[in-house]
């Protein structure tokens, strides 16, 4: 097709995209036949137009369908365009910080992925969302949640070139972020493979020119730091020697397979190397006569994580009636509500879970001397010059280039903050999530096995049964969300470290005349926990 003929075919559907009343196949096809060719032509006034088209189609109201999720799709490269030519206008220091048109890629890609698994979406299409979606992670420093993305691709289709590609790209730079050389040397040798696996893949499969030379590019890197035969090993094998329990067994298979060990390594995959909550804060240097206190508090991070891990595996796993349960006198509201202590202890472990978000930010507060006040120190708010948004982020953090600090700060775009001034969370069930964490802190939740009475926008009971006391879920949502949040506060615990790391590093640098004595802290033993003297 000649740059002519691409100009033509741009312009006639541009010109029939007001007409469009309706999401169907033949509507998106010619969305995405614009966002692509105006894209590569550099006509930004018709992104915007797609843009814009897309947003209203998007607002009518439709049940989910794969033209809807194409749609969402057709959407993120339409804000992916926009994302790139801004990069080319802005200076790139500020916008590792603020970027709107990621932020709707993101939001576009995530329900584009959600709505994959609930319609009938072909292969490849499925596997473009979870790539991109990875990809988008991996702009804005999440790489957690961006090779979680990476897998789903390859769970879809497993020698996806450009999926292996940047997985192990993605590999790669998260291994900078670990400070266990040991860690840091199986990292790489699964980045190593997936390079490998990328730049094999022919056919549909293949990999783009461009990112066949980031990706060779990458991989010879890694061979200059780790010699080949380690690489060929890939990913060792362990056993642990200490004998366990079956129930033991099944509960670390069970947190190995949802990757919700605080351990790198798990982020891999369900192997058996990642089977320990070995987490740690790197190295730190203080002044004399004074014991950072950063390791006492991400002890007790780490133990209420894994404590909310737990009850939320027996919250899920336990059917029977517990003999607390029982004559516990109880009224039948015949609205299918379900009262158990498995249900509480998944309460328990969602209200856990989220405390840790704003300890997380406590802990930031103090080790980065940011000099908020204790009250007002919140994750979602820390970011910003007098915790507003539009007062901008704050200076002291913008010249950081910490690329740990930049994940959790995109992170923290995941919660729903009820003050307006805040944009809209990039987590597409956030306003939910948030609500259900007020009503379980705050008010009154009423979980159900089935038939959630339902209301309106307006808050109107839709079922005679609705209780206007209480704010209903269902018993596998309240689940979902749930490990939902467990996911994504694993993650932010293991950027908490790589954000230390990263930090002690600028420190070290900035003072390379700084005389240092080690003092070494040992791991406190398993049998002095939980002792009572």
């Amino acid at each position: 097709m000649t740059e002519e003929e691409a100009h033509r075919i741009v312009d006639s559907v541009a010109e029939a995209l007001p007409r469009y009343q309706l999401v169907e196949a033949s509507v998106v096809t010619n969305i995405g036949i614009l966002v692509d060719l105006a894209g590569d032509l550099g006509r930004q006034q018709d992104i915007d137009l797609a843009i814009a088209t897309g947003e209203r189609l998007l607002a009518l109201q439709a049940p989910v369908s794969s033209a809807r999720c194409t749609l969402h799709y057709c959407m993120a490269n339409a804000w992916e365009i926009k994302r790139r030519h801004n990069m080319t206008q802005g200076k790139a220091a500020a916008l590792l910080w603020h970027q709107p048109a990621l932020e709707r890629q993101i939001i576009h890609l995530r329900l584009a992925a959600r709505m994959s698994d609930e319609v009938h979406v072909d292969k490849e299409r499925g596997r473009q969302i979870y790539t991109n979606l990875g990809n988008a992670f991996s702009h804005c420093g999440r790489v957690i949640e961006a090779i979680r993305s990476w897998d789903r691709a390859l769970d879809i289709a497993p020698n996806f070139g450009m999926a292996l590609g940047n997985r192990g790209y993605g590999l790669e730079q998260y291994a900078r972020r670990v400070h266990d050389p040991g860690h840091q040397g199986v990292m790489l040798a699964e980045a190593w493979h997936s390079l490998k696996g990328a730049l094999k893949a022919r056919g549909r499969k293949s990999v783009y020119p461009q990112a066949r030379a980031v990706f060779r590019q990458t991989m010879e890197r890694i061979e200059k730091h780790v010699p080949l035969e380690q690489l060929q090993r890939g990913v060792p094998q362990w056993v642990s020697q200490r004998r366990i329990s079956r129930a033991e067994a099944v509960y670390r298979e069970w947190c190995l397979q949802e990757r919700l060990f605080l351990n790198d390594l798990n982020d891999l995959g369900p192997v058996p190397i990642a089977s320990a909550d070995v987490l740690a804060l790197p190295s730190i240097v203080t002044g004399m006569n004074s014991a950072p206190p950063a390791f006492g508090l991400f002890n007790q991070l780490k133990q209420e994580f894994t404590s909310a891990r737990y009850l939320y595996f027996e919250g899920c796993r336990d059917d029977a009636v517990h003999f607390a349960d029982r004559d516990v006198a109880l009224i039948d509201t015949l609205d299918y509500s379900t009262y158990s202590l498995s249900v509480e202890k998944v309460k328990i472990s969602f209200r856990m879970t989220y405390a840790l978000v704003d300890k997380m930010a406590y802990f930031l507060n103090d080790y980065l001397a940011l000099g908020v006040a204790e009250k007002d120190v919140a994750f979602r708010t820390l970011w910003y010059e007098r915790r507003t948004p539009k007062q901008g982020v704050r200076a002291d953090l913008q010249t950081s280039f910490n690329p740990a600090l930049h994940a959790l700060f995109w992170l923290a775009k995941d919660l729903h903050e009820r003050d307006t001034r805040y944009s809209e969370a990039l987590e597409p069930e956030a306003r939910q999530i948030a609500a259900l964490r007020n009503h379980l802190e705050h008010k009154y939740v009423k979980v159900h096995e089935m038939g959630v009475p339902q209301v309106d926008q307006a808050g109107t009971a839709r079922d005679p049964l609705h209780d206007p006391l209480a704010y209903g879920v269902g018993r596998k949502e309240l689940e979902g969300h749930t490990l939902w949040l467990l996911r994504t506060v694993r993650a932010g615990l293991i950027y908490l470290s790589a954000a230390v790391l990263v930090e002690e590093g600028r420190r070290a640098r900035a003072h390379p005349d700084r005389i240092t004595g080690p003092v070494v802290l040992p791991p406190l033993p398993d049998r002095f926990k939980g002792r009572r003297l």
